[in-house]
């Protein structure tokens, strides 16, 4: 387990009584990802180095495994808090069981302790807030704009089991679909949570990915790397999307990217915590809300603006259709 410290800053936070304490954990290694984790953290500490924080202990961790996740939050869930509140933030819906299984034996104290949960449906346990960040619009215009550049593209997500890679999967295919009706093919580099980390081997796969296809949609975390290395090492008609962040400084042919301003959302929600409001039991958040946004690459700028501005509309009605009320 790497315990990390953002700055001194932190460390000398006052802990007057009654003691309010925000301890978030992170996904296994997800940390240094160039993408969602590292704009979970800038919202940390904004708001951590912020006067709102001022008063608040805030720790955080980036375990080296998930069993080292799992014994932070049985950590956390035995410590006795006799007085003061504290947060746990759980960066990842990859605790989700975990937590489930924990908490329907021993329930939370929620005069004292609360948990919130990112990129998950709700948890039907009492002191427990979640909410999720939908790619859906996103990836509509994704799909559109590849549509518009007569591409043939590779959806390539992370693994089938997540819920959030698969929406902006369907996303992406009903934006294609809009405007043509060619199927897409889809690959998963694996059947668990270690596909986002398969960087290197998705570099490998890029050779015979594009010798097939020539834009690449990419939701597979820091495996997207394999795609933004390769892109730069062989620039040609290949083409690709970022996600979580603006990412077009990774490679030339990136026509834009999905952006996730989580940093935003995690700064609102400590924020709330901390001035005693209950916090939204469960929310969704898409296109419409401002959180999630596309971001067209700098080469790309004002080269696709009628689809988009065409795109942008449909794509927030097909959300609301999706699920989004």
């Amino acid at each position: 387990m790497c315990a990390l410290w953002a700055c001194t800053d932190i460390e000398s936070l006052p802990t007057e009584s009654p003691r309010r304490e925000v301890l978030v954990l992170f996904s296994p290694n997800g940390l240094g990802d160039n993408g969602y984790n590292d704009q979970v953290l800038r919202g940390i500490m904004r708001y951590a180095n912020s006067d709102k924080g001022a008063d608040v202990e805030v720790d955080y961790y980036n375990p080296m495994s998930l069993d080292d996740g799992v014994r932070i939050i049985d950590e956390w869930r035995d410590t006795t808090f006799e007085e003061g509140n504290c947060l746990l933030v759980l960066a990842s819906a990859v605790y989700k069981d975990t937590l489930m299984s924990r908490l329907q034996k021993t329930p939370l104290d929620v005069s004292c302790r609360k948990v919130l949960m990112f990129e998950t449906d709700e948890v039907a346990l009492p002191g427990v807030s979640t909410f999720s960040l939908s790619m859906y619009g996103t990836a509509y215009i994704a799909g559109a704009v590849a549509k518009e550049m007569h591409s043939t593209p590779l959806i390539a997500l992370a693994n089938p089991t997540d819920k959030s890679i698969n929406v902006a999967a369907d996303g992406f295919r009903e934006g294609y679909a809009a405007y043509g009706d060619d199927k897409i093919d889809a690959v998963y580099l694996s059947d668990a949570d270690e596909g986002y980390a398969m960087a290197d081997s998705v570099y490998r796969l890029m050779y015979d990915w594009g010798m097939r296809y020539n834009f690449i949609f990419p939701v597979m975390g820091g495996s997207n790397m394999g795609v933004f290395r390769y892109m730069r090492e062989y620039p040609r008609d290949l083409y690709t999307v970022g996600t979580d962040v603006d990412q077009s400084h990774l490679c030339n042919q990136m026509v834009g990217s999905m952006v996730k301003h989580i940093d935003r959302v995690v700064e609102e929600y400590l924020t709330r915590w901390a001035a005693g409001e209950e916090l939204p039991k469960h929310m969704v958040y898409g296109l419409e809300s401002d959180y999630v946004d596309w971001v067209p690459s700098y080469n790309f700028n004002g080269v696709f603006d009628e689809i988009l501005s065409r795109a942008r509309v449909e794509a927030i009605a097909k959300e609301q259709s999706y699920g989004m009320e």
